[in-house]
């Protein structure tokens, strides 16, 4: 069975959100829907270099994106949380 981020990402919020603070609910909504699910939805799990979610990928991705670092540092520990759920 293939499994995208995007699909465990939703099953993760499904058990997640309802353990978070309002507010922090919705810092993580603005952040998977700005940063995180358009670039990694379609992304399966696994070590597939080309279509799924691997190291280098990440810091690749990472080191793109174009916020403040504090910022950045907390859409990757998000996305890392997911992840590894």
């Amino acid at each position: 069975m293939t499994l995208t981020f995007g699909e465990w990402r939703q099953t993760w919020w499904e058990t997640a959100a309802p353990t978070r603070e309002r507010s922090t609910r919705a810092k993580n909504e603005s952040y998977v829907r700005n940063h995180i699910a358009p670039h990694w939805d379609s992304k399966v799990i696994g070590p597939d270099p080309e279509r799924g979610v691997v190291r280098s990928g990440v810091q690749r991705w990472v080191n793109g994106l174009s916020l403040a670092p504090a910022t950045v540092l907390a859409v990757h520990a998000l996305f890392v949380e997911i992840l590894t759920a």
